[in-house]
């Protein structure tokens, strides 16, 4: 929920579709009666520990779907922990009245509340009336618990004037975080063109989130985007300051466990084309990242370095999101990109 500071490595973990909402941004296709089981815990864990041992993993960031509906939830975070993990989960915040889910949030790191904007608003985007009652009791009992709790926002067209309100109820209700994220047309949301922020939204998105930066100081706000002036820096913690790739860190800090169990780099949507390893095949995980890193790898640093490119010369963008940007990259085919992807 929070950016991690230098030397961390983290998993995102995507281990359901189940959800007890079905929400227009989704960046899945989450909703109440999908994937119900969700992954095998025992092989969600025997990966999070190669990553562990092996790789120098450290951060474990669980979503969804709706995480605490994942049956095995508790089972993988007390497991997590063990292994080293700073755990985080990001939620809708509706369901947290159960024995079972006030013992998993005494025991994770920390959790990201996700918030549509005001009740109407929220409402709207989450098809239900009663989503933002259920949000807000969520989060009182995580401060009656005494647990530190952020909010994270997808920002629409509909919202992104509305978030001087947002701040103030993020700093009245004691989250220690606004993390701000354009809407992505991705899952659900890939419908939702109406609600996706243009070029000029940004830029106005930019100039106010700045401006807001400077006038709390219990509150860290975070937007994900970057400005092309800032590329070669956000590029360097992708890529590392080095061409001679050793390790999964020089490529990218991120990997993502999708609930299919496909380990895929970067983000979540990523093409499978450079799919990692996948944990329900049965296989021994120890050379995945290994041959990954001598095969597809080499290809992964050569496209987020056409897109760096790409961006830079393209005057028409000034503003995006990084990682989004490499995804839709991931999906050009191969034949007009000029690159050769190593199966």
């Amino acid at each position: 929920m929070s950016d991690c500071e230098k030397g961390h490595s983290i998993v995102h973990l995507h281990p359901t579709l189940a959800c007890n909402l079905k929400c227009k941004h989704c960046y899945s296709v989450s909703g109440p009666g999908i994937g119900k089981k969700g992954l095998e815990a025992e092989k969600v864990i025997a990966y999070l520990a190669y990553l562990a041992k092996e790789h120098g993993f450290n951060v474990l960031s669980i979503s969804g779907g709706e995480p605490f509906l994942y049956p095995d939830l508790e089972k993988v975070t007390e497991h997590a922990i063990e292994l080293g993990y700073f755990v985080q989960v990001v939620s809708n915040g509706t369901l947290f009245g159960s024995a079972r889910i006030k013992r998993i949030l005494s025991k994770i790191n920390s959790i990201a509340i996700s918030i549509d904007g005001d009740e109407q608003l929220h409402n709207e985007m989450r098809d239900s009336k009663l989503a933002f009652k259920k949000s807000l009791d969520g989060i009182n009992l995580l401060n009656d618990l005494g647990i530190p709790f952020g909010i994270i926002h997808t920002v629409t067209k509909q919202s992104w004037q509305k978030i001087p309100d947002l701040l103030e109820f993020a700093v009245l209700h004691g989250a220690k975080l606004l993390q701000l994220h354009p809407l992505e047309l991705a899952g659900r949301a890939s419908g939702q063109s109406q609600m996706q922020l243009s070029q000029s939204d940004l830029h106005k998105l930019y100039i106010l989130v700045s401006a807001l930066q400077g006038t709390v100081c219990e509150i860290d706000i975070h937007l994900d985007l970057t400005h092309k002036v800032h590329l070669t820096d956000e590029t360097q913690k992708l890529v590392g300051s080095s061409e001679n790739v050793t390790e999964i860190q020089d490529l990218t800090r991120d990997l993502i466990i999708t609930e299919s169990g496909s380990v895929l780099p970067i983000s979540y949507g990523f093409s499978p084309d450079f799919e990692i390893f996948n944990i329900l095949s049965g296989e021994d995980p120890k050379s995945s990242i290994p041959d990954f890193l001598a095969n597809k790898g080499k290809t992964l640093q050569k496209l987020i370095k056409n897109a760096r490119k790409k961006v830079i010369d393209t005057p028409e963008i000034d503003l995006f999101n990084l990682t989004e940007y490499l995804v839709v990259q991931s999906h050009v085919p191969v034949s007009t990109t000029g690159l050769e992807l190593v199966k």
